[in-house]
C-alpha cells in the first residue's frame, strides 16, 4: 500500500530542510578569526623625536620643525609592554578567500604626508588597490618605494594627489622614504590576499574570517625584520583568542 501523496510531501520538506540546516551549519564552520596580542620581555624608554620642534638646522625647518617629528620604528605602551607596528600576516594566499574580503582591492588605500612626516606610517595594501598618495605640506617632498620584486619609479608630488599601484606581492614588507627628508621613512606590505593585521598602540591585533585549519603566519617589525617567519596557528571556528606573543628587547636593538 502507497503513502498519502500529502506525507510523502511532508517528508521530503522535512528532509530538505535538514540537509539546507546543515549546509548552511557546514558553511559558518568553514570560518574562523584570531585575537592576539604582541609585547616585549622588559620596558622600553621611548626614543627622542627624529626632528626636535624649533631646530633651525632641520631641512625646511618653517615646516618640518614646527612640531617634534615622533620616533615611531619603536613604540611599546608603558602598561602592557605591548609593541605597536607589527606586521601579522598569513604567509602565502590560502585556497579560499571569505566572500566579504574578496574585494578588498577595490578600495583605495590612503597615505599621506604631514608635517614633514608618513601617514600611516605601516600600511598593508592588497595587490591591485590603488595607494592615494597626498601632502598637507607646502613644501617639496618624493615618495621612494624599495621593493623587493614591484617595478616602481620614484612618485614625485607634481600635482595635489599622486595614484601607486602594486601588482607584485612583497615576502617582507617595504621601506618607503623621502630623498628631499632622509628621516622621513614609512613601511608598505603588499599581498595578494587579505589576511593580515598591524598591532595597535597596546600591542594588540585581529585578523577576522580566515578559513578554518592549520596556518603559518609571518610576523614582522621594522626594527627586528622577522621576529618569527613561521608562527603556527589552528584556527578554529568562532574567534580564536591566542595567547600572549612575546618576544625578547633584544631583537629590538639593531
Amino acid at each position: 500500500m502507497h503513502e498519502p501523496e500529502w506525507i510523502s510531501e511532508s517528508v521530503l520538506r522535512i528532509l530538505i530542510c535538514a540537509f539546507a540546516l546543515a549546509f548552511a551549519r557546514t558553511g559558518e564552520a568553514q570560518w574562523g578569526s584570531i585575537k592576539g596580542f604582541v609585547k616585549v620581555d622588559k620596558p622600553v624608554p621611548g626614543l627622542p623625536p627624529v626632528v626636535k620642534k624649533g631646530d633651525a638646522t632641520a631641512k625646511d625647518a618653517a615646516v618640518c620643525a614646527a612640531a617634534d617629528i615622533p620616533n615611531e620604528s619603536v613604540l611599546v605602551d608603558p602598561r602592557s609592554s605591548g609593541l605597536a607596528n607589527v606586521v601579522v600576516f598569513l604567509a602565502k594566499r590560502p585556497g579560499v578567500i571569505h566572500p566579504d574580503l574578496a574585494n578588498r582591492q577595490s578600495q583605495a588605500a590612503d597615505f599621506q604626508v604631514k608635517g614633514c612626516r608618513f601617514v600611516p606610517h605601516v600600511l598593508v595594501v592588497h595587490t591591485g588597490q590603488e595607494i592615494l598618495i597626498s601632502s598637507n605640506d607646502q613644501i617639496g617632498h618624493n615618495i621612494h618605494p624599495y621593493p623587493f620584486k614591484n617595478k616602481v619609479s620614484r612618485e614625485v608630488f607634481l600635482n595635489p594627489t599622486s595614484v601607486l599601484v602594486l601588482g607584485i606581492p612583497e615576502q617582507q614588507p617595504i621601506k618607503v622614504g623621502c630623498d628631499i627628508h632622509p628621516w622621513m621613512e614609512a613601511y608598505w606590505v603588499v599581498l595578494d590576499h587579505p589576511y593580515a593585521s598591524l598591532t595597535n598602540a597596546t600591542g594588540e591585533f585581529e585578523i577576522r574570517n580566515l578559513p578554518v585549519g592549520d596556518h603559518e603566519f609571518r610576523i614582522w617589525h621594522e626594527r627586528a625584520g622577522f621576529l618569527d617567519s613561521a608562527h603556527k596557528i589552528a584556527v578554529k571556528e568562532g574567534m580564536n583568542p591566542l595567547d600572549p606573543i612575546v618576544f625578547s628587547t633584544a631583537k629590538l636593538d639593531r
